[in-house]
């Protein structure tokens, strides 16, 4: 009857492991299923610099930051430049000191 009891006890602790891992694995893939049912990147836009620049002709203070779901092919243009602007995704960190640039998703590579 002991042995019984610990082959219970096994598997219990084998079954909280398993549900605890995947209650894990599903809460650090919730960006990519986002990602996946919107068909969008969202990509947030942070200016470290000191001056005010422009984001799709909106005003982003100095040290403000910016959310944008970019779908394929959509753009985001960045005008008045003086310093660094942060481009940030779910697996990159990009720094651009370009003055004007446009950021495009391409694919859903780029």
């Amino acid at each position: 009857m002991s042995q019984y009891k610990i082959y219970i006890l096994i598997a219990t602790i084998l079954i909280i492991i398993s549900v605890f891992f995947t209650v894990k694995i599903i809460n650090d893939s919730s960006d990519l299923i986002t990602i996946a049912s919107m068909q969008k990147l969202p990509v947030e836009i942070e200016n470290k610099s000191n001056d005010v620049i422009y984001v799709n002709n909106e005003k982003l203070n100095p040290l403000e930051k910016k959310n944008i779901n970019l779908g394929q092919n959509e753009k985001i243009v960045v005008t008045n430049n003086t310093g660094t602007v942060l481009i940030k995704t779910f697996e990159r960190i990009y720094k651009v000191k370009l003055k004007s640039f446009e950021v495009v998703v391409k694919n859903g590579k780029n």
